[in-house]
């Protein structure tokens, strides 16, 4: 995985890296090879950097835009001195306001201070694809539909979707593959782009991203053809003022000169302009909530563009309310920003604990590893990291706590920066007119309305499977809520219900329509939590259930449906440990009278709800009886010819049994077992498996995978040596040495 995924490519040619408007800076070309930037000296020439990025001869890009437009006003009224002192100041300025990530709205309370992150250290250039036909789904249908382009039966749809629709969707993305959005930005036919994306999905930090690299000394790559362009932003939320409403963008760019240095000043912009030396950013179209002056904004920027044709333009919005009738008339192009894909959520983590553990690579390391395998091994985290703006929250809280297994306050401070701060704190955007009634609103009142929804849907005809909900239903859900706890006059609540419902759809990245008047939580993640939380905020503060009614009514009712298994997971976080071990027990017992031998799934259910405990030495019984379970299980399995063993599903435990400290008495029991007799079992697979994720260094292991009697659990230990430890000294000829020297075929192919 790398920051820099153009490096990859093999050696361009890309002529005329600059040239002045009037042709006297003359042609240059540059070799570019595929692990190199680029940078630029004061005479607008190319030099090449190291396969680092480290700058190899004179840099500057910010003289390289002197120089441009020194050339253009060489005849009038403004000395070279005078432009070189503006676009530097101007320069200087970006690289302070932009250059470091604004992570206090993102940051949990009692997280503590977190170490500075500067933007370029960390982005990821996300995948953008050519005019993707709209489409709102839950992200694990979009994910099935588009990654692994299964067919979704139709039951599994929320109503208000058709089969037919979606297949038409598979078809048009497999027509538009994924880009680099540096290249599409870069591109020579694409001077005018439309970039569409969810909330949080790097939007404005890609913007920034590109004014702090052209603004610097080092040009990646694919951003060769911007070389000379001086990068300007508007922030549309800013221009929507009513001061600006009969003013153009150049005055709004002049008072930006004159009041925050944000600009450069007038004269100079609007020779940058008409040369066509500039790369102008619309920010976030999308922040203008008045439908009407989101239109007049588009026309005005349609208009922009007519009046400056060789200005590059890039207009950033959120797919939702976005009409594109305007900016197709001026032929730009549209491209929807991708979920980062798990390569690119690897690249993320490492940069961000390679930043934040500066002096300590192995503590890096071992973050990243941390975060990758909560990727990996659960869905709602894959999910949710896809999207940068959680990515950074799971990055944030995973420099303290273990995940999965505190994703609970994962999901919690997820859903409280979405509904709450996001907008309000990092965007600075107001409360739209005509929803004052929602001022009322505290950010635990949104919270209560979203548990109320989730409670909805798990009661409704769909269950918990099903994530979606009528509109109709949903506006009594708010209506009533608003009435009651506030005595709204009917006709006020149902103005504040509608309005909560579109900024809970629009705003926050929290519902989605499906269709119709179909709604449903966008990440499925979200449904699940908030469910859980909505059981126990019922069983422990409105006392709806007595123990045991919670243990039969939730637990056992629902434990042999998997759709209801992350929910009563995370429903035993959120309960006392006297409760969670009474669950537990349950599940160990539904295990027992499981009607079907090797049906593993109330197991690994009991194993996963224990590492879902914080004080795990209070459930000691627990432990105890599902190790049993365990070695009951792998003493059963051994029994059986290898010719007819069972497919086991144990292995979905593994995960959990992993996030045990090593002082757990399960851990010790289960080891103890498998040294002294398990390891000698016929069937041996499953139950090395479970060693391996109970080994917290690699001592015993390195004894395994030498002389271990059965050819599985060498094979099971030098997978593990080779995946956690293979920078230590001795693995790898440890490795190398059981490739040419087992006897075992299997082991030797492991």
């Amino acid at each position: 995985m790398n920051l820099w995924p153009w490096r990859r490519r093999p050696a361009v040619k890309r002529p005329e890296i600059i040239s002045s408007p009037y042709g006297d800076e003359g042609e240059s070309t540059a070799e570019i090879e595929g692990p190199r930037r680029i940078s630029v000296s004061g005479n607008g020439n190319a030099s090449g950097g190291d396969m680092h990025g480290n700058a190899i001869g004179p840099s500057s890009t910010v003289q390289n835009i002197q120089v441009v437009v020194h050339q253009a006003l060489k005849k009038g009224p403004i000395g070279q001195d005078e432009v070189r002192e503006s676009v530097g100041r101007y320069a200087a300025r970006l690289q302070n306001c932009y250059a470091r990530l604004d992570l206090e709205v993102l940051i949990p309370s009692g997280e503590g201070e977190h170490p500075p992150v500067e933007l370029k250290e960390v982005f990821e250039p996300p995948f953008v694809r050519a005019d993707p036909p709209p489409v709102e789904l839950p992200a694990e249908l979009h994910k099935r539909l588009l990654d692994a382009g299964e067919i979704i039966p139709q039951e599994d749809l929320p109503p208000g979707i058709q089969k037919s629709s979606l297949e038409r969707v598979r078809q048009a993305y497999r027509d538009r593959p994924p880009v680099g959005v540096l290249e599409v930005v870069a591109d020579p036919q694409a001077e005018r782009i439309v970039l569409l994306g969810d909330p949080g999905a790097g939007k404005t930090s890609l913007v920034r991203f590109l004014a702090l690299t052209l603004t610097s000394s080092e040009i990646p790559e694919p951003l060769l053809n911007l070389i000379g362009r001086l990068p300007v932003v508007v922030e549309l939320r800013k221009y929507a003022e009513a001061q600006w409403r009969e003013r153009t963008f150049e005055d709004f760019l002049d008072h930006l000169n004159t009041m925050e240095q944000m600009a450069v000043p007038r004269q100079v912009l609007e020779t940058i302009l008409q040369t066509g030396h500039a790369l102008v950013f619309f920010d976030g179209l999308d922040e203008l909530f008045d439908p009407a002056v989101r239109a007049e904004v588009s026309r005005r920027i349609a208009a922009f563009a007519d009046r400056y044709p060789g200005v590059r333009i890039v207009v950033t919005s959120r797919v939702i309310g976005y009409q594109r009738a305007e900016l197709d008339r001026v032929d730009f192009q549209h491209y929807m920003i991708q979920d980062l894909t798990v390569s690119q959520i690897g690249q993320f983590a490492k940069n961000w604990y390679d930043t934040v553990c500066p002096h300590d690579p192995a503590k890096a390391r071992q973050l990243c590893k941390r975060i990758m395998s909560a990727v990996d091994h659960s869905r709602p985290i894959r999910e949710l990291a896809g999207n940068p703006l959680l990515l950074t929250i799971l990055s944030i809280i995973g420099r303290r706590q273990e995940l999965p297994r505190d994703r609970q306050g994962v999901y919690e401070h997820a859903v409280a920066v979405l509904i709450a701060r996001w907008d309000q704190h990092a965007k600075h955007l107001r409360t739209p007119a005509g929803a004052q009634a929602l001022e009322y609103l505290e950010d635990r009142d949104r919270h209560e309305l979203l548990r109320l929804l989730a409670r909805q849907m798990q009661d409704g005809a769909g269950g918990i499977a099903g994530n979606h909900i009528h509109g109709p239903e949903l506006e009594v859900i708010f209506k009533t809520y608003l009435q009651e706890h506030y005595e709204l006059p009917l006709s006020d609540a149902m103005v504040a219900a509608r309005e909560m419902l579109r900024q809970f759809r629009e705003r926050n990245f929290i519902l989605s329509r499906f269709g119709g008047e179909v709604y449903g939580f966008i990440h499925r993640a979200f449904l699940e939590y908030l469910a859980a939380a909505d059981i126990a905020h019922r069983y422990k503060q409105d006392r709806e259930w007595s123990p045991d009614e919670l243990i039969q009514e939730v637990f056992a009712q629902r434990a042999g449906d998997p759709a209801w298994h992350e929910v009563l997971l995370l429903l035993v976080g959120q309960i006392g440990e006297q409760d969670a071990a009474r669950a537990i027990d349950t599940f160990v017992e539904l295990h027992r009278r499981r009607p079907i031998r090797h049906d593993d799934d109330m197991l690994v259910l009991a194993v996963r709800a224990l590492a879902e405990v914080r004080k795990i030495g209070l459930l000691a019984p627990q432990s105890k009886a599902v190790i049993d379970a365990l070695i009951e299980d792998a003493e059963d399995l051994s029994l059986i010819p290898k010719s007819r063993e069972p497919q086991t599903r144990v292995g979905a435990a593994l995960p959990a049994l992993a996030t045990f400290a090593s002082h757990w008495s399960g851990r010790q029991r289960y080891l103890r077992w498998f040294h002294l007799r398990g390891q000698f079992l016929n069937s041996v697979s499953a139950s090395a498996a479970v060693a391996c994720s109970l080994y917290h260094d690699r001592d015993i292991p390195m004894v395994l995978a030498a002389h271990a009697w059965a050819p599985g659990a060498r094979s099971a230990v030098l997978g593990l040596l080779a995946e956690r430890w293979s920078e230590e000294p001795g693995t790898r000829e440890l490795v190398y040495e059981r490739a040419t020297a087992d006897p075992d075929s299997d082991s030797r192919g492991t």
